[in-house]
């Protein structure tokens, strides 16, 4: 019930242009269930949580899944670009071959800082570093584990408080 009051309606959204689309071939949700069946790999669920309205700051979480850690990153923005500086700079920190076992398989939803598979998938090395796969749309359940973790997040962080509600 707390949360009944919290919520806002959601809005819908069209699908966006053909090329969007074109993105996801091969990177679905249901390639990513038979992805994982087929191989016997780890996989670690991202999102972003957005900050106060009218700030551009984020942070960019990873749920690994296989060992239920939460890793949080602090992007200026929540871009394309601020994505691929935080994986580069992760793999440069803990070595690509160390990437490739630990994010080997990334399950992410559809925001637009995720819309260029290929960036992230690229190495600093130039080779593969990771297999990208996508939620579908409006399916939160499909990456739980990271929801509830922000859900407890913002038990700590929320958007506004009764100090800084704007009118």
């Amino acid at each position: 019930m707390r949360r009944k009051l919290r919520y806002k309606p959601r809005k819908s959204h069209k699908e966006n242009k053909e090329q969007d689309l074109k993105a996801y071939e091969g990177r679905r949700f249901s390639d990513f269930t038979e992805f994982i069946a087929n191989h016997d790999l780890p996989f670690v669920q991202m999102d972003t949580l957005h900050g106060q309205q009218g700030t551009s700051k984020c942070l960019l979480t990873f749920y690994l899944m296989n060992v239920a850690v939460l890793l949080s990153f602090l992007l200026d923005a929540c871009t394309q670009d601020e994505v691929k500086r935080v994986f580069d700079e992760i793999e440069f920190r803990i070595t690509p071959k160390v990437f490739k076992e630990t994010f080997p398989v990334i399950l992410t939803d559809r925001g637009p800082e995720f819309k260029n598979p290929e960036l992230l998938e690229t190495s600093i090395t130039g080779g593969r570093r990771c297999y990208m796969f996508y939620c579908d749309p409006n399916a939160p359940f499909q990456k739980a584990e990271i929801e509830k973790t922000h859900s407890f997040i913002r038990y700590f962080l929320p958007k506004q408080s009764a100090y800084n509600k704007g009118d």
